[in-house]
C-alpha cells in the first residue's frame, strides 16, 4: 500500500469519527432538549387537571393566596361575605362550631371578603371580634376577582371544591341551621357519610 492511501485512509477515518461523534452529540443534545421541554411542560401544566377557575388573593396581613396551591393540600370551603351583609357573618360564626369537623376532612375555609377597598381597615378587627383569623383564612378580593370568575350572585355565597378541583357544592344565601347541612353534605361527599 502506498503512504498516499494509509494517510487518505487515516483521515476519512478521522473525519467519519468526527461526523459520528457530532451526530451523536446533536442526537442527545435533541433529546435532552425534548425532555426538558416534556419536564417543564408537565411542571408548569400539573394543576392544569383542575376545573376551577384558579385565583390568588391578598390576605387580610398582605399575604398573595392561591387556589391551586391551597388544593394541593386538600379540599377547600370558601365563604364569600361582606361587613355588610348579616347572613355571611351569622354562616361564618355558625362554622366555627363545626371547626373539628372540618379540620378533620382537612378541609381549609376561605372567607373571602367582597368589601370595598375602603372597608379593608375594618375587617381584620372584626375577623379577630369573631374568632375567624384562628380558623379561617380571611381573603380580600376588593377587584371582584373571585366574584366574578365564579359567577357570584348572592352574599353569602358557600361552594366546596373537592381536592380534584371539581366544585360538588355551590349554595347561595343563607338561613340559621344550614352550617348543619353544608357539614353534613361535605361529609357525605368526602368521607362517603350518609
Amino acid at each position: 500500500m502506498s503512504k498516499s492511501f494509509i494517510n487518505n485512509a487515516k483521515y476519512v477515518n478521522w473525519s467519519q469519527l468526527i461526523i459520528m461523534k457530532s451526530k451523536r452529540r446533536l442526537f442527545y443534545s435533541v433529546l435532552i432538549v425534548l425532555f426538558l421541554i416534556m419536564f417543564f411542560g408537565v411542571c408548569s401544566n400539573k394543576e392544569s387537571h383542575y376545573s376551577v377557575p384558579d385565583f390568588t388573593l391578598t390576605d387580610i396581613f398582605g399575604n398573595d393566596v392561591n387556589l391551586y396551591t391551597i388544593l394541593r393540600k386538600g379540599p377547600v370551603l370558601i365563604v364569600c361575605w361582606t361587613l355588610w351583609a348579616k347572613m355571611g357573618i351569622e354562616e361564618l360564626d355558625a362554622l366555627l362550631s363545626y371547626n373539628n369537623e372540618l379540620d378533620s376532612m382537612d378541609i381549609t375555609v376561605l372567607a373571602i371578603s367582597e368589601d370595598s377597598r375602603s372597608s379593608v381597615p375594618s375587617i381584620l378587627p372584626f375577623a379577630t371580634e369573631h374568632k375567624w383569623i384562628y380558623h379561617y383564612w380571611i381573603l380580600l378580593d376588593t377587584t371582584r376577582t373571585f366574584v366574578n370568575l365564579y359567577n357570584i350572585q348572592a352574599i353569602p355565597t358557600t361552594i366546596a371544591i373537592d381536592r380534584e378541583g371539581e366544585i360538588f357544592f355551590n349554595y347561595p344565601g343563607y338561613k340559621l341551621d344550614d352550617e348543619k347541612f353544608i357539614i353534613d353534605t361535605l361529609k357525605a361527599v368526602l368521607l362517603g357519610d350518609n
